[in-house]
């Protein structure tokens, strides 16, 4: 029996509260048949919107139960086709692609009609704003609409003028086109080489990130005919510059010099918004790299103005997640510089906004913070609630390292909670879990060994002084010996929660004065 598509019930879970008032307040006119049909595809919008997750047998009897509509197949057809209808009204002037579209349509529809002037009219409106935005693949369709209207009006002075000029105007824009598809290759395969060093990256992707930066593309700005692909330009070396040491400095520069490119566009266009707010953000987490306060937080305000001068039709899910990307940054650095209380009540602030809007990503950071800032604070049940969020997300395809991470330090909140009775089995689930797919480090496997073989075993505090003491030795020599090195966040946590074991000092007070500089913050960029 084929299963019933769930594509409804996620389109309407999608719409925000704005979109939902709308499109009902949409909808709700009407006569005769046509409103019988509205009451019917209604009540079915409101019982599913009130569903946690899709079960259409559940849907059906509580339909029935309301007197609601028993054709679902159509009504749920017609229902989905009407919120999709509402939603290209309601976004008509949401981003720039959408409004040449528009345009488009314009032009075909007029000269169907024959109203040749009135669609040379539009032709030339769509031309303007295209050139203005610099969108060369409009400016080609709408040159290829030009070609259409001379030889429908058959105006043959005109087509003589097309064919000495207007093809050699469609090869330079196309050659703007060409040259910005340049651009766009680079940067979907620097997105692709750094997805993988944040999934622990061997020496290879490392490699391959240098011989991206020699592309003769990225050799010098020139090369960029267009400012599209010179804001591209800088985005991606930023983006490149970030993941080595050296060249954080570089890579400050370069988003600074995209932002600048950027303000000068039609920043309330959603397109160029998210785009802005996702520089903002890589800009945000080199302040944290070179340990800029005062420029940091100044980036954080220019973020938090911008985002709330929009609109609320404008600020959808990709927007939000580039702006909560921009606050999990600052909340790491609060995390890094040891501010636990201003990162607490920062996470508290903002923890109901990442829960509903927050993609994997965002949320998956933002709870790794939260967890590392409650563990340092000893609020142990707190910081387990946080990793069991986590843990829930082990389906995840994305940044699994943090979901690998996080089931040692699951075992570490436990061991504090004095569960040392049921380590063993947690740590022979999180071993199984951890060995999925790949072969367990040195570390790895020194830290489960000890988690699950000998701290349920000791029982006097100068036991316990002995073995983390051992164990931490160990640890220490592992990774620094390491070549690739380890995590570094990751292990220098790791390693100060051994060793103040072993000096039996507070874990957060040995953390300030042993690592002060190199907590295991995450960043949402």
């Amino acid at each position: 029996m084929k299963t019933p598509s769930d594509e409804l019930f996620m389109l309407i879970k999608s719409l925000n509260r704005y979109e939902k008032r709308h499109f009902k307040a949409a909808s709700s006119h009407g006569r005769g048949q046509e409103a019988r049909e509205t009451t019917a595809y209604l009540a079915l919008f409101d019982a599913i919107d009130s569903m946690d997750s899709y079960n259409e047998q559940e849907l059906r009897t509580r339909l029935r139960k309301k007197g609601g509509p028993e054709k679902l197949k159509r009504i749920k057809s017609y229902l989905q086709e009407s919120i999709l209808k509402f939603l290209e009204g309601y976004y008509v002037d949401f981003s720039i692609e959408i409004q040449l579209q528009r345009h488009l349509q314009r032009i075909e529809v007029l000269l169907e009609k024959r109203l040749y002037d009135m669609a040379w009219k539009v032709i030339g409106k769509a031309e303007k704003f295209a050139l203005e935005n610099e969108n060369h693949l409009y400016l080609l369709l709408l040159m290829d609409w030009k070609r259409k209207a001379l030889q429908r009006q058959v105006d043959l002075p005109e087509i003589k003028k097309y064919l000495k000029n207007g093809f050699q105007e469609e090869e330079e824009v196309l050659a703007f086109y060409e040259n910005l598809l340049q651009y766009r290759k680079l940067n979907l395969q620097a997105d692709v080489l750094l997805k993988t060093r944040f999934e622990g990256a061997d020496e290879e992707s490392i490699r391959e990130l240098k011989t991206l930066l020699k592309n003769p593309y990225l050799s010098n700005p020139e090369k960029a005919s267009s400012k599209r692909a010179k804001g591209l330009y800088y985005a991606i070396l930023g983006n490149i510059y970030i993941y080595f040491k050296e060249d954080w400095e570089k890579s400050n520069a370069c988003y600074k010099q995209a932002i600048v490119l950027q303000e000068g566009g039609a920043l309330f266009q959603n397109e160029n918004a998210r785009i802005y707010l996702g520089l903002l953000s890589g800009l945000s987490t080199t302040e944290i790299l070179l340990k800029r306060a005062n420029e940091l937080k100044t980036t954080v305000e220019k973020a938090r103005d911008f985002f709330n001068r929009q609109s609320k039709k404008m600020q959808t899910g990709n927007l939000q997640n580039q702006y909560m990307g921009i606050l999990i940054n600052y909340i790491s650095f609060q995390v890094e510089q040891f501010n636990l209380g201003q990162a607490l009540q920062q996470s508290e602030q903002v923890k109901e906004f990442i829960d509903k809007h927050g993609d994997e990503v965002i949320y998956l950071v933002f709870y790794a913070n939260y967890a590392i800032t409650t563990f340092y604070l000893r609020d142990y049940h707190l910081s387990l609630k946080c990793i069991n969020k986590i843990l829930a997300k082990d389906k995840t395809t994305v940044r699994r390292d943090i979901i690998n991470d996080f089931r040692i330090y699951n075992l570490m909140v436990h061991y504090e909670l004095g569960n040392e009775d049921i380590l063993p089995n947690l740590t022979k689930s999180a071993r199984n879990m951890l060995s999925k797919g790949r072969a367990l480090n040195q570390a790895e496997q020194l830290i489960l060994d000890f988690l699950e073989k000998k701290a349920p075993r000791m029982f006097s505090k100068q036991e316990r002084k002995d073995a983390f003491a051992l164990a931490g030795a160990e640890l220490r020599r592992i990774i620094t010996d390491r070549k690739p090195p380890y995590n570094q966040r990751h292990y220098s946590f790791l390693l100060e929660w051994f060793e103040s074991k072993a000096e039996t000092l507070d874990f957060l007070d040995w953390s300030k004065m042993k690592f002060g500089k190199g907590t295991p913050s995450e960043r949402g960029s």
